[in-house]
C-alpha cells in the first residue's frame, strides 16, 4: 500500500521561501525528494525553488561558460550527423556497433586527450599476470569496439577500490569475479611466530615513554583458493615468508629504525611487507592467495589487529 504524505501548499511555500532544498524538505516530511518535487509541480511553486538547487548554482555552472556551450553544441551536432549517416534513431545506439567515431570524444567537453586511469591499471595488471583470468585461466578476448565490455576484470584483493597497487589487484574473468564478491571467499590459513624487541615512545606521556621491551606474538592470516595440488599454500612456505620478514626485527631496539616506533607503525610495516611477498608468490607459484589480517600481541591482555575486511 502506498503511503500518502499530507503536505500543505502554505507549508511547502514557506520552506521554499526560506531557501530549503528538496533534500532538506524531504527529511522534514520523511519522504523522498520525488514526492516533494511532485508537490512543487502540483502547487505550481517551481518559481520558488532557490538556494542550493543544482540548476541555480550561478556563475559556477560550467554550462554557462560560452566555450563549454560551444563544445557541447559541436558534440551534439556531430553525434546527430553520425546517427543520420548510420540510419540510427537519435538517442539510441550504445550497443555492439561502435558507430560513435573517435572524433566525437575529442569534441566532448570533458575530453583530456589521454588514457584513462582505469586503462593504465588494466595494462599494468595484464603486464604482470598476463591477459587471462588468474583463477580459471580464461583467455582475454579482444573487444570488437570500444563500447564492448571486456571478459576480464580487475579484482581488488582488499576490496578497497581506490587502492590500485599491483600487490592488491589480479585479473579475473566475469564468472570468477562474481564468485569472489558473492560467496567464493576461500580458505583462511593462520601461522604465527614471535619476536623480542625493545623500544620507547618519545611522544607518549606515560610509562611507555621509558625504555622497555616486549615478547610479541605475530599471527598472520592469509586467504585463498585451493589449487590443483589440493592446497592453498604450503604452511612451510607461509612460515618461512613470515620469518623472513620478522627476523630482522627480532632482538632489535626499534628506535634505531623509527623515531616514534608505536605498535601501530610496526604492524603496518609488517603488513605491507607481507603484501609484497604474497604478490611475488602469486607471480612465481601461481597461488591464488592474498592477505586477510595480521595480529600482534604484546603480552596476554593486549593486541592489535590490522584487517582489510
Amino acid at each position: 500500500m502506498n503511503q500518502v504524505f499530507k503536505i500543505k501548499k502554505e507549508d511547502l511555500e514557506n520552506y521554499l521561501d526560506s531557501e530549503k532544498t528538496y533534500h532538506e524538505i524531504a527529511r522534514i516530511y520523511k519522504c523522498s525528494i520525488w514526492t516533494i518535487m511532485a508537490k512543487v509541480k502540483l502547487y505550481n511553486l517551481s518559481n520558488k525553488v532557490k538556494g542550493k538547487s543544482s540548476s541555480k548554482i550561478g556563475d559556477k555552472n560550467p554550462a554557462k561558460r560560452q566555450d563549454v556551450r560551444d563544445r557541447i553544441s559541436e558534440t551534439v551536432k556531430l553525434q546527430y550527423k553520425i546517427h543520420r549517416e548510420k540510419n540510427i534513431p537519435y538517442g539510441f545506439g550504445y550497443g555492439k556497433d561502435n558507430y560513435i567515431s573517435d572524433k566525437l570524444r575529442e569534441k566532448h567537453p570533458n575530453w583530456k586527450g589521454g588514457i584513462s586511469q582505469e586503462k593504465k591499471i588494466d595494462d599494468q595488471c595484464f603486464k604482470e599476470y598476463g591477459e587471462k583470468c588468474f583463477i580459471c585461466r580464461t583467455i582475454k578476448k579482444e573487444k570488437k569496439n570500444s563500447l564492448e565490455h571486456s571478459n576480464i576484470y580487475i579484482h581488488h584483493l582488499n576490496y578497497i577500490y581506490n587502492d590500485h597497487r599491483i600487490e592488491n589487484i589480479i585479473p579475473v574473468c566475469n564468472s570468477c569475479h562474481q564468485k569472489l564478491h558473492r560467496w567464493w571467499k576461500g580458505w583462511i590459513l593462520m601461522v604465527q611466530t614471535d619476536i623480542d624487541y625493545a623500544h620507547h615512545i618519545p611522544d607518549y606521556k606515560g610509562k611507555c615513554f621509558y625504555f622497555h621491551g616486549h615478547t610479541a606474538i605475530i599471527k598472520l592470516g592469509v586467504q585463498g583458493l585451493i589449487r590443483e595440488d589440493g592446497m592453498v599454500i604450503d604452511f612451510k612456505q607461509l612460515k618461512e615468508m613470515l620469518k623472513k620478514i620478522t627476523d630482522p626485527l627480532d632482538h632489535v631496539y626499534l628506535n634505531y629504525l623509527e623515531n616514534n616506533p608505536t605498535t601501530e607503525k610496526l604492524i603496518t610495516f609488517i603488513f605491507h611487507q607481507v603484501e609484497l611477498e604474497l604478490y611475488k608468490i602469486r607471480l612465481k607459484d601461481k597461488r591464488i592467495v592474498w592477505l586477510k589480517n595480521l595480529e600482534i600481541s604484546e603480552g596476554l591482555n593486549k593486541s592489535i589487529i590490522l584487517d582489510y575486511k
